[in-house]
């Protein structure tokens, strides 16, 4: 019975490993997304402004930028005025590769 506890230890902290390589991955894509969208313009700063919407230019609230869940509540849309978004395909990519590196780290 204790080596079924030993198993059953390690693969939830594998587990607990994934999901926590998979939010850091998921946040380190999302401010990646908006280095590569803002760095081409001219006098635009990394940090400020706030994120806003590419096609009405509204201003983002602090909910409308967690990643992932975001996008999936909003349906892929703005919420101001409900342009499609195409911004998560940099995010996904960032965050397949967080997970892979913990993975490959192991």
């Amino acid at each position: 019975m204790t080596k079924f506890y030993i198993i059953f230890f390690f693969v939830m902290l594998l587990i607990i490993i994934i999901l926590f390589a998979f939010i850091i991955g998921a946040a380190v894509g999302s401010f990646l997304n908006v280095v590569i969208l803002r760095l081409p313009s001219e006098g635009e700063s990394i940090v400020f402004p706030a994120s806003r919407c590419p096609k009405c230019r509204h201003t983002l609230q602090w909910y409308d930028n967690i990643p992932i869940v975001s996008f999936l509540l909003l349906k892929k849309r703005c919420r101001y005025c409900e342009a499609p978004s195409n911004l998560p395909v940099i995010k996904l990519s960032r965050k397949h590769e967080g997970v892979g590196k913990k993975a490959i780290a192991q």
